[in-house]
C-alpha cells in the first residue's frame, strides 16, 4: 500500500504535463481565413462580411457618382479640332432673299474642357459665303462672292457627351471679293459701297456627338455690323441699313481624342 502510494505520487507530475501538452498541440478545426476574403469595418477589426471581388470593386468604383463626374478630366484638357463642311448664304440687303449662295467652310483649332459641363474652343477657318439670284431664275446673274478667313470663338455647353450647344462670334478677315450684277457684268471694281475688310457675326451651333469622336450639327451666324453700307442701286428697294451676312452652315466636326491621365 505504501509503495504503491509513493508510486503515484511520483508519476502524477508527468502525466499532468502530459495531459496539458495534447490539449495544446491538438488539431484546429478551424480553416485558413484569405486575407482578400476579410473586410475590415473603420476601425480596422475583423468583419464577418466578405469584400466582393476586384472586378466587382471596380464596377462600384466606376459606378460612383464623383468618380463619373470626373471622366472628362481623365479625357484631357485639350483636344484637336478638325471641321468641315456647307455654307447655305445670303446678304440681308440687298434687295434678294434665300439661301441661294453655296460655299465650303473648313477649318481646324483647339476645344480646352475645363468643367464637366463647359468648354472653350477657337478655330481658323476658310469659309465662302455670298449671295446669288434664285437658281429658278437664271436670265438673273447676280452673285456676291466674299470669300473670308474666319477666327471662330466660343463657349461650348456639354450634356453628357452627346450634344453641344456652342454660341461665340467669329472674327472674318476678307480675302477676296467679287461681284456681277443682274446682266453678268463685273462690277467688283466700280460698286460703291466696297466690302469692309473685317466682319465680325455672332453664331448659335447645335452639335449630336457620335462616340465622343464625331460630330455633326449646323450652325447659325449673323454680322454684328453691316460689313458695308447699301449699295447705290437697292437703295431704295431695301429697308435694311447695311448689308449683313446671313449664313446657315451644316457641319461635320473630328474631336481628337487626348491622352488620358492614369
Amino acid at each position: 500500500m505504501r509503495k504503491g502510494l509513493l508510486l503515484l505520487i511520483y508519476f502524477l507530475p508527468g502525466f499532468l504535463l502530459a495531459q496539458s501538452s495534447l490539449s495544446n498541440t491538438g488539431t484546429n478545426t478551424t480553416q485558413p481565413v484569405r486575407k482578400d476574403t476579410v473586410a475590415q469595418n473603420q476601425n480596422g477589426e475583423d468583419s464577418d462580411e466578405v469584400a466582393p471581388p476586384r472586378q466587382a470593386r471596380k464596377k462600384l468604383f466606376q459606378s460612383d457618382g464623383k468618380t463619373a463626374a470626373d471622366d472628362w478630366k481623365r479625357n484631357g484638357l485639350f483636344h484637336g479640332l478638325f471641321d468641315a463642311g456647307v455654307n447655305f448664304a445670303q446678304i440681308d440687303g440687298d434687295a434678294y432673299a434665300g439661301y441661294n449662295k453655296v460655299g465650303f467652310v473648313g477649318g481646324g483649332g483647339v476645344l480646352v474642357r475645363f468643367h464637366k459641363y463647359l468648354s472653350a474652343s477657337m478655330e481658323i477657318e476658310y469659309s465662302m459665303m455670298g449671295a446669288q439670284a434664285n437658281f429658278i431664275d437664271r436670265a438673273n446673274l447676280y452673285d456676291v462672292k466674299l470669300n473670308y478667313a474666319q477666327i471662330p470663338i466660343a463657349i461650348n455647353v456639354h450634356d453628357k457627351d452627346i450634344i453641344m450647344f456652342s454660341a461665340g462670334m467669329n472674327i472674318s478677315m476678307l480675302v477676296t471679293y467679287s461681284e456681277r450684277n443682274e446682266l453678268g457684268q463685273n462690277i467688283t471694281d466700280t460698286v460703291q459701297p466696297q466690302p469692309k475688310k473685317v466682319d465680325v457675326e455672332a453664331f448659335a451651333a447645335l452639335h449630336f456627338i457620335i462616340k465622343k469622336q464625331f460630330a455633326i450639327g449646323l450652325k447659325y451666324s449673323y454680322s454684328m455690323v453691316p460689313f458695308r453700307g447699301v449699295e447705290d442701286r437697292y437703295i431704295y428697294e431695301t429697308k435694311i441699313h447695311g448689308e449683313y451676312n446671313n449664313v446657315l452652315t451644316l457641319r461635320f466636326m473630328y474631336i481628337l481624342s487626348a491622352v488620358k491621365k492614369k
